[in-house]
Formats: C-alpha cells, structure tokens, sequence
C-alpha cells in the first residue's frame, strides 16, 4: 500500500510539473495559477518524502528482506542494515 501511494504522487508529481510548464508559458510565472500549482507540487513532494522516508526506517527497522545470494558463505549479521538511535 505505501508503494502504491508513493507511485502514485510520483506520476502526479510528473504530471502536475508537465502543466506547471505550460502555464508558466501561457500565463507567465507569478500568475495566481501557476504558483497554486507549484504549492500543491510541493505539499506533493513533501508527502512523497515522509513516504519514502517510512520505506527507509522499515528497511533499517530489519524489515526488508532481501533475497539470499546462494554464492555468498551464509551469514548471520545484517549486512548494509544499520538501525538509528
């Protein structure tokens, strides 16, 4: 579920930056429009950060599971995982 959100802001994000583009063309930078946009692209962003924010801590948390690599010596420590404090 969180990726999906996360997907999801990301194409409105993209989208919502294609339109940004030409209305600063159309009604030029300080139009009320185009910085209305430009605020909600922000929010957007934002939101995306603290999404892919909680993805890092549930990876740091231990858990991401990542697939074996049958050529490495099975070990028992976590690898590349630190937590924080």
């Amino acid at each position: 579920m969180i990726l999906k959100n996360a997907l999801e802001l990301s194409k409105r994000i993209n989208s919502y930056r294609q339109g940004l583009d030409e209305l600063k063309r159309t009604k030029g930078p300080s139009d009320p429009d185009v910085i209305k946009l430009s605020q909600q692209i922000d929010r957007d962003m934002v939101m995306l950060q603290k999404i892919m924010h909680e993805l890092r801590s549930l990876q740091q948390g231990y858990l991401y599971i990542r697939p074996p690599n049958l050529d490495e010596p099975i070990s028992t420590s976590h690898d590349g995982l630190k937590r924080k404090d």
